[in-house]
């Protein structure tokens, strides 16, 4: 398919075939003489290889991450949880070892995490209530924060700089963010076809995805191991 040009931007859609997630789509965006590539079909196939290899390492974290979200009490801590659960996905894609337990890990950034998450939630809940358009941009309220808790994690600042450099990368890239939400997001919601349970399955796809956009934009402290 040939380029398009959208004023600075050069859209490239190629490699468009069906695999075991039924989509491979790359989208190639050239702003101002630099390329970023949005490889949804790659993240998510790799987060599908990562999910299936140990189930039980990505399940059960979601599992009760879910669990927690259950309780009122249990909402406000569901950022340090997401913390703890990058920390399993980015040590595995170091190579190195990661157990269930590491999901609490996420305490170590306690109120960082926890004031971003409810700073997130709230913003949801807000833009939910926009007439008529409130509930498409509710779904599409988190695409500004999606490097939140991996910048809190990975590179420790605080919830308010992470929240601000992320809105930044946002600024810079929506045009690439966008869909890479969207797709990412209708797969990790899919579980709940299966009787709900399934998406202690699915979610854990869609938080690899956002961790190997994370890794391959900005890049983790340490090096990775590089994806097959």
């Amino acid at each position: 398919m040939p380029k398009r040009r959208y004023g600075l931007f050069y859209l490239d859609v190629k490699n468009f075939s069906l695999t075991n997630l039924g989509l491979t789509w790359q989208l190639t965006i050239k702003k101002g003489g630099t390329m970023q590539e949005v490889k949804i079909g790659d993240w998510l196939k790799e987060g599908f290889e990562a999910v299936k290899s140990d189930v039980t390492g990505y399940a059960l974290p979601a599992l009760i991450i879910f669990g927690v979200c259950l309780t009122v009490v249990g909402i406000l801590i569901v950022g340090p949880l997401l913390c703890g659960f990058y920390f399993i996905i980015f040590q595995r894609m170091k190579g190195q070892s990661a157990t269930i337990s590491d999901l609490f890990k996420g305490f170590d950034v306690l109120w960082d995490a926890l004031l971003a998450w409810v700073i997130i939630f709230v913003v949801t809940i807000m833009v939910s209530c926009i007439p008529f358009l409130g509930v498409i941009l509710s779904l599409l309220a988190g695409v500004p924060f999606i490097f939140v808790f991996p910048l809190i994690w990975d590179k420790r600042l605080s919830f308010i700089d992470a929240i601000r450099e992320s809105i930044k990368l946002f600024k810079e890239n929506w045009v690439n963010l966008i869909p890479f939400y969207v797709v990412a997001s209708i797969v990790g919601a899919l579980g709940i076809l299966l009787v709900g349970i399934g998406v202690i399955f699915t979610f854990p796809i869609y938080l690899y995805a956002t961790a190997c956009l994370y890794r391959d934009w900005i890049g983790l402290r340490s090096p990775t191991i590089n994806p097959k």
